[in-house]
C-alpha cells in the first residue's frame, strides 16, 4: 500500500477540517491543527477496518468525521450545570476542549487490532513507535495484512495510546476535567452504568460517525470513495441528530481536593466593578425583578466588556437598545440559548435577529455606557 503524507492527508479531507474549525470555539490554529496533524502521522494511509472507512486513508477519515460529530454534540450539552456561575465559566470551556481531545483518539487503536503494518518483515508496533509515518520513513509503501486473529477492542489499549499522544495537551485542563476526559475514551461506544456527561457526547458522537459512514456506503452503487462524506452532508446529518444532552444528578463534583485551582463559592471576592454592577442590577432600577441568574450572566458580560475580554467592535448601540453578539452568553453552565430565552421573558431582551441580540437601554446602558461607545 502506498504511503500518504500529511500534507496529502489534510487536503483530502480539508471540507470536513474547514467543518472543525467553523465549529470549535476553541483556538483552531494552536490548540487543534497540531493535533490533527499528529493523528495523521500515526493512522498515515490506514484504512480503519474491512467494512467501513475501509479506503487508503480511511482510518483518518473517520477520526476527522468524529471529531466533528462530537465536538457538535458537545455545543449541545451542558457540563458544569451542578457548578456556580463563576466556576462554569472557568470550566466550561475545558470540557468543550476535552470533547475534541476525547474523540481524536477513540479510533487510534482500531486499525492496529485488525491488521499487521510491515517494510521489509519488519512489523510497527505502536507502544514502541511513536507514530506509524516515522516508522516508515524513507519507504515508499508497506504491506498491510489482517491479524490471523483479530484483537478485540480495548479502552486500555487506548487509554495507553492516547495518553503518550495527549500529554502535552492536558496541561491546558483542570483535573476534574482530565479525569472525564479519559472516561470518555471508550472504544466499545456501549453506555455505562453512571455515564458522565463527556462520556455521553463522545459516545454519541463515535455512533453519529459510524451511522453516517453506513449510511454513505450503502446509498452508493460503486465502492465507496475517500469523497463520500461530503460537508453538506455531514452538516445535514448533524442537524438531525443532535439533541440536548444533560449531565445526571450524581455528576462529578468540583469540590474534589484536585481541583484546587477551582475557586468554591465565596471564596474569592468578584471584581469590584463586577461586584458593583450587579448591585445595580440587583436594586431592579433596571429591570424590577430580575432574577439571580440573569444579574450574574449580565454582570460577567459587563466585566468582561470592560476588561476587553469581549470585542467591543462587535457591539452596538441602536435606537431601542444595544446590540450584542450572542456567543456572548455562551460558557455560564447553561446553553446560551436558555440564557437568552430566560432574558427574554424578563423583557432584558427586546428583539434578535441569527447571530444577535437586542439589549434594553436599561440594562444596556451598565454593559457599555453610550458616552464610551461613541
Amino acid at each position: 500500500m502506498q504511503i500518504l503524507s500529511v500534507d496529502e492527508l489534510l487536503h483530502l479531507n480539508k471540507k470536513k477540517l474547514d467543518l472543525i474549525e467553523f465549529s470549535s470555539d476553541t483556538d483552531y490554529q494552536n490548540a487543534c491543527l497540531p493535533l490533527i496533524k499528529i493523528m495523521a502521522r500515526w493512522f498515515n494511509a490506514l484504512p480503519l477496518g474491512s467494512s467501513y472507512y475501509d479506503e487508503p486513508g480511511g482510518a483518518f477519515r473517520c477520526c476527522v468525521e468524529s471529531v466533528y460529530f462530537s465536538i457538535r454534540q458537545a455545543k449541545s450539552a451542558i457540563f458544569t450545570s451542578h457548578l456556580t456561575s463563576e466556576q462554569a465559566r472557568m470550566l466550561e470551556p475545558q470540557y468543550q476542549y476535552a470533547a475534541f481531545l476525547s474523540s481524536i483518539v477513540s479510533w487510534i487503536d482500531e486499525p492496529f487490532r485488525i491488521f499487521d503494518v510491515s517494510v521489509n518483515g519488519e512489523f510497527f508496533n505502536p507502544l514502541n513507535d511513536s507514530d506509524l509515518s516515522s516508522f516508515l520513513d524513507g519507504s515508499q509503501e508497506f504491506v498491510l495484512e489482517r491479524k490471523p486473529i483479530e484483537l478485540q477492542p480495548s479502552r486500555q489499549r487506548t487509554v495507553v495510546y492516547s495518553s503518550q499522544i495527549l500529554k502535552p495537551y492536558l496541561q491546558y485542563l483542570m483535573p476534574v476535567v482530565q479525569e472525564s476526559l479519559f472516561e470518555a475514551i471508550n472504544p466499545e461506544r456501549r453506555a455505562v452504568s453512571n455515564e458522565g456527561v463527556l462520556q455521553k457526547v463522545i459516545r454519541k458522537g463515535l455512533l453519529q460517525a459510524e451511522e453516517f459512514e453506513r449510511k454513505s456506503k450503502d446509498l452508493l452503487v460503486t465502492p465507496v470513495s475517500r469523497d463520500v462524506s461530503t460537508s453538506k452532508m455531514m452538516e445535514q446529518s448533524v442537524e438531525a441528530s443532535v439533541s440536548p444532552i444533560i449531565p445526571e444528578s450524581k455528576s462529578e463534583s468540583v469540590q474534589s481536593p484536585k481541583v484546587s485551582k477551582v475557586p468554591d463559592q465565596g471564596s474569592e471576592s468578584p471584581k469590584m466593578e463586577e461586584k458593583q454592577i450587579r448591585l445595580k442590577l440587583s436594586s431592579g432600577d433596571a429591570i424590577p425583578s430580575m432574577s439571580k441568574q440573569s444579574q450574574d450572566v449580565l454582570a460577567a458580560v459587563a466585566a468582561d466588556m470592560r476588561e476587553g475580554k469581549l470585542d467591543s467592535n462587535l457591539v452596538e448601540w441602536m435606537s431601542s437598545g444595544l446590540r450584542i453578539p450572542k456567543k456572548f452568553f455562551k460558557g455560564f453552565g447553561r446553553s446560551f440559548q436558555t440564557i437568552i430565552e430566560d432574558l427574554r421573558v424578563q423583557k432584558i431582551i427586546v428583539g434578535s435577529d441569527e447571530n444577535s441580540v437586542l439589549i434594553c437601554t436599561a440594562v444596556g446602558d451598565l454593559i457599555l455606557p453610550k458616552g464610551e461607545s461613541e
